[in-house]
């Protein structure tokens, strides 16, 4: 019996084969963070993944490791994500730089974002704005058709219109509170998206910054000269990246606490519009002097008090 080119025809493969001949390529960079190409919706890479550590990122359509921008590599999770995808059959290739970017460009980056997210967040507080007003216009409209005290006819033909119309307002008023609620959360969070950059480089916050830095520094410094990471050796590669990144941080840093901090004398105070210190040519508003018992000068004390 003559076989039909049907009969020797190789089944195709399935879908789960086909996913697991696809190759997973987990990278980090200091610019991109930690993140993971070649998945598909489906084809089981989503529980190891997770359980690694990794979370999905909606807007990049991709896993990723939260907050592994600008940082080192996390390889206790790739390296756990990687030997799990190969114990199922996946082809993983990791990639790893750790070259340091400039961090004014990461701080500019960051700047950028957030005056978009406040935009963001000031435009959906509007919105929320708009809709509460209108709902609460709209229940009040329709609650001036009833007349002021008019209860429910039961039995009579208006009952089912009556409810209905007591219903539709309610919703409304709901929806009203609800939406007004909403832009209160989003006019809040986009004042605090504005004010990123004020709290950022506070004086307070930059001063405790830098000692953490510092500290840091100190602490490869020590790591090295022990011995810990060995010259040529990946570990070694992770500090000098990490050191090179703190010291251009510190210098940015450095910088902003030399704006905030006037220089020292009554000239520098002057630059900086801060009023000279009392009792040393500068401001003495308010400061009684007069001379006390045996010639001695008592300050605060006010020329109509009577004397001890």
């Amino acid at each position: 019996m003559a076989t039909t080119p049907s009969s020797t025809r190789s089944t195709p493969p399935t879908r789960s084969r086909r996913w697991r001949d696809a190759r997973i390529t987990i990278s980090h960079t200091r610019t991109e963070g930690t993140i993971v190409n070649g998945t598909a919706r489906g084809d089981g890479t989503a529980a190891i993944l997770k359980a690694a550590g990794f979370r999905w990122a909606p807007s990049l359509r991709a896993w990723i490791i939260a907050q592994s921008r600008d940082q080192a590599a996390k390889t206790w999770k790739i390296d756990r994500a990687a030997a799990d995808l190969r114990a199922v059959g996946f082809e993983v290739k990791v990639s790893i730089d750790e070259t340091p970017r400039a961090f004014a460009e990461a701080e500019a980056e960051r700047q950028a974002r957030t005056e978009v997210r406040a935009d963001r967040y000031a435009e959906r507080a509007e919105r929320a704005s708009a809709a509460a007003a209108a709902a609460h216009q709209a229940a009040h409209a329709e609650l001036d058709l009833i007349p002021l005290g008019q209860p429910i006819l039961v039995g009579h033909h208006s009952e089912r219109s009556h409810r209905a119309a007591l219903n539709r307002i309610d919703q409304r008023m709901r929806r009203s509170i609800e939406e007004d609620a909403k832009a209160t959360h989003y006019q809040r969070a986009a004042t605090v998206a504005g004010r990123y950059t004020q709290r950022r480089e506070a004086l307070g916050t930059t001063l405790r910054r830098i000692d953490k830095l510092e500290a840091a520094q100190r602490q490869i410094d020590r790591y090295i000269a022990e011995g810990r990471a060995p010259e040529g050796s990946d570990y070694r590669a992770r500090l000098d990246a990490n050191h090179a990144q703190n010291a251009d941080e510190l210098a940015h840093w450095r910088q902003v606490v030399a704006d905030l901090v006037p220089p020292p004398g009554r000239a520098g105070r002057r630059r900086a519009g801060l009023p000279g210190r009392a009792g040393r040519g500068g401001d003495r508003a308010g400061r009684r002097h007069r001379r006390g018992p045996h010639g001695r000068r008592r300050t605060g004390v006010h020329p109509d008090r009577p004397r001890r």
